[in-house]
């Protein structure tokens, strides 16, 4: 077991590196074409910082689950805000509530992470803030796509193409996080297969929006040309 701790752990570094690369491309050789393409740049940024800095984090603590309720916030923030901005023109009232709703939810269990269960024993971690967010988001696109289907829109294909990615992914996400403690307790070789698995996923999302604003972001003059 202790072979596939060290090759997951030197796995993971393959996200940090990847959202290092995409962003220095990004911000040399790209410029944001629409108006939620700095939300996707922000997301891999945010990515990038929170990946760090619950790898720092670990130099002076026994665990990082912290940064599950604290990424799960901040991706509800962004995504759900691009959501009510750009992609659902007439259903954000029901948005703002679900909004309101889930990211109330992630505040109580960070608040509560943070005050009652720092020493908590692992056989009883229970996190449910990133299932509440992926299901949040994944309601938005299907609320997205719904809306133009019944409106009979003529299909903005970058806004599609974004709304179904993340949909996807948050799926996956849905599915993977809902047996957490499974994951973070269970002395079983299955459980690392199922890390690797959702480590791939991730690192083939990142790539696609990393591809997604490239291929749709406006050339730009590097900045470091002569």
């Amino acid at each position: 077991m202790s072979n596939w701790i060290q090759w997951l752990d030197a796995a993971t570094w393959s996200i940090p590196i990847l959202l290092t690369l995409s962003l220095a491309a990004l911000i040399c050789y790209r410029k944001a074409a629409n108006p939620w393409d700095y939300y996707v740049s922000a997301y891999l940024a945010i990515a990038l910082i929170v990946d760090l800095s619950s790898r720092y984090w670990l130099s002076f603590h026994t665990d990082n689950l912290v940064f599950v309720q604290l990424y799960a916030l901040a991706e509800l923030m962004l995504v759900g805000i691009m959501y009510m901005r750009f992609f659902l023109t007439r259903l954000r009232k029901i948005g703002g509530l679900l909004l309101f709703v889930s990211g109330g939810f992630v505040t109580w269990e960070f608040a509560h992470h943070i005050l009652r269960d720092t020493d908590q024993d692992f056989s009883y971690y229970q996190s449910y803030s990133r299932v509440v967010v992926s299901a949040t988001l994944v309601t938005y696109g299907l609320m997205s796509l719904l809306q133009r289907v019944r409106r009979s829109e003529q299909m903005d294909h970058q806004k599609v193409r974004l709304i179904v990615a993340l949909t996807f992914y948050y799926s996956l996400n849905f599915i993977f996080y809902l047996p957490i403690n499974f994951f973070v307790t269970a002395h079983t070789h299955f459980k690392f297969l199922l890390w690797a698995i959702n480590l791939l996923v991730t690192n083939i999302f990142y790539i696609y929006l990393t591809l997604y604003l490239w291929r749709f972001g406006k050339k730009k003059k590097p900045l470091f040309s002569g």
